[in-house]
């Protein structure tokens, strides 16, 4: 990754105690199933829900990437119509910080974001020979 992400979206707590020790070591909002067998305390936005059905796991999850492909939508929907006020107001045009990336959200999966980094800088000797041993 090349920058922390806004929030990280947990299905099971429990299984992967790791990342949510990551997320609040780094500050990142939890947003996470709760389920009867789970710690609300280490949730910031906990959504009470079966982490143990799938069917109800994948629900939930195309709901939330749902949600973040309509924000990122309306994001965008209202810098261009910003954009569009400061142009007819006479304002000097400036490029958006967020043409493509709206606050921190990638869409892109995390093998594409691997091939975009390996492409983009060349590995070192040293790194590979000591990931080798």
């Amino acid at each position: 990754m090349r920058r922390l992400p806004n929030a990280v979206f947990i299905i099971d707590t429990r299984k992967e105690h790791t990342a949510v020790l990551e997320a609040r070591r780094l500050e990142i909002p939890v947003i996470a199933l709760a389920d009867t067998n789970s710690d609300p305390d280490e949730m910031d936005y906990p959504i009470p829900a079966n982490d143990d059905a799938i069917r109800a796991v994948r629900l939930l999850s195309s709901k939330i990437a749902d949600a973040v492909i309509e924000g990122h939508r309306q994001l965008e929907a209202q810098q261009k119509d910003k954009e569009l006020q400061e142009v007819e107001a006479g304002a000097p045009e400036e490029p958006s910080p967020a043409s493509s990336e709206a606050e921190g959200v990638s869409f892109s999966t995390p093998a594409e974001e691997m091939m975009e980094e390996t492409l983009e800088t060349p590995a070192e000797p040293e790194l590979v020979a000591e990931e080798a041993k």
